[in-house]
């Protein structure tokens, strides 16, 4: 793992923002370079800024929320790293309730991201606790414990180490680095080795306490399990043969089964059919009247359909009768119609000469209408004038009120202030002495 960029805002003693660029120069130029500085100047802020963004925690304070620092209203630790060829960015950030320096402290936020080329920005790849952990450890191949001792030495465990006797130093550098399981695993070991050591050895007397059989004792052991092998195979073909019949007899009573299970059937058959006789006589008579079945269905079929056109002829009829009484109706309201149009007709004629006379004053009220519409738009006209002439009087009144009263300011200074009205004769003189100084110095 390479890390490219350190971020950091308001972490510990270091109240500020500020980026480290790691591939950038100088940094770029050299392979190994020291962090040095004064005793809280923040030299190991910057290693809690690399574990809280890649982790979530500091080595020194598992309190992670007074990471941040004193008076601040939000904190950040950001890391951009490269791994396996890909470019990660993993953030922690930490703040108060709506970002308020008295504000609660919330939960820690953190996310890791990849560059996707494509877009040229990165891409989220991970949010939450749990799952940027899960990822930065299959990224890395370091969990917490193991990035902390292989690649961050904690200043307590390393100033511990250089100030230990030489006893000391195995156990502190098995603390340190993680190996103390392997002297676990030795110390088992050992136990295991003189376990079974003693185990050895308690077989090895019994081996040594053990009888050896004779000659006739062997052979007669031998002739004993020659025998017992013969004793078997007789009694593996005998039991052959009785699965056989067992199996033979299994077969038999399935047969009976099946025997009896026909016979109720066929005795069932048998009453299905005694109680079916009676039905055979209708059966028969139907196969009779088989070869006139289509004639009587067409039969049927031509009843129903004069049955359908009876009913249809009825319901034409009862519409023709309300169609004829519709009719009538819109007859008597059409002569009504004619002669209202004809009472109106001698109405219009008797009216024409009040249209004609009506018409005539239209035309006169239109001419006279013409010039008064004329003098009403040169009334607005004048009055919009009016009002803007109004306006600037408005103006002009508050702009003599604004030199009145500055007139007024500059009268109360000036009694105020008359010593220093011999100023402006004092400064004519003071300037063109210097004038002449200016000139003198010129020549």
């Amino acid at each position: 793992m390479r890390i490219r960029k350190l971020t950091i805002q308001n972490l510990n003693s270091l109240r500020l923002t500020a980026t480290l660029d790691f591939t950038l120069p100088p940094l770029s130029n050299t392979g190994l370079f020291a962090i040095t500085g004064d005793t809280g100047a923040g030299k190991s802020t910057l290693l809690d800024a690399i574990t809280l963004a890649l982790y979530g925690k500091i080595p020194r304070n598992p309190a992670t929320k007074e990471a941040m620092s004193y008076g601040a209203a939000e904190s950040l630790a950001e890391v951009e790293f490269e791994q396996g060829g890909k470019r990660f960015l993993a953030k922690w950030s930490l703040r108060r309730a709506r970002k308020q320096i008295g504000g609660k402290i919330q939960e820690p936020y953190r996310e890791l991201a990849v560059w996707d080329p494509a877009q040229e920005a990165f891409v989220l790849l991970a949010t939450g606790a749990k799952e940027v952990d899960v990822q930065v450890e299959k990224m890395t191949g370091l969990d917490y414990d193991r990035f902390k001792r292989s690649v961050l030495l904690a200043q307590g465990d390393f100033a511990a180490f250089l100030d230990a006797s030489v006893d000391q130093r195995s156990d502190l550098l098995e603390r340190i680095t993680g190996t103390e399981i392997y002297s676990r695993l030795s110390l088992a070991a050992h136990r295991r080795n003189r376990m079974e050591t003693e185990r050895l050895r308690e077989m090895e007397q019994q081996l040594q306490s053990l009888r050896l059989f004779s000659e006739e004792e062997t052979e007669l052991l031998r002739q004993q399990l020659r025998n017992n092998q013969e004793t078997a195979q007789t009694l593996g073909e005998e039991k052959q043969r009785l699965f056989l019949q067992i199996r033979d007899r299994e077969s038999m009573h399935a047969l009976e089964d099946a025997r009896r299970r026909i016979e109720a059937e066929f005795q069932i058959l048998e009453t299905n059919r005694s109680e079916a006789s009676s039905e055979l006589g209708r059966l028969a008579l139907h196969e009779k009247g088989a070869p006139w079945h289509a004639s009587l269905l067409t039969l049927d079929e031509k009843q129903a359909q004069q049955i359908k056109d009876s009913d249809r002829r009825k319901a034409m009829a009862d519409a023709l009768i309300r169609l004829d009484a519709s009719l009538a109706s819109l007859q008597t309201a059409l002569d009504g119609s004619v002669q209202a149009f004809s009472r109106m007709e001698a109405q219009a004629k008797t009216q024409e000469p009040v249209w004609k006379s009506v018409e005539a004053l239209d035309l006169r009220i239109q001419e006279r209408t013409q010039p008064l519409e004329k003098a009403r738009s040169e009334f607005q006209a004048k009055e919009r004038e009016r009002n803007q002439l109004k306006a600037l009087v408005s103006d002009l009144q508050d702009q003599v009120k604004r030199w009145a009263s500055a007139e007024t300011e500059e009268r109360t200074w000036l009694e105020t202030n008359q010593a220093l009205a011999p100023l402006p004769l004092a400064y004519s003189g003071i300037r063109n002495h210097l004038d002449q100084c200016g000139n003198s110095f010129g020549k």
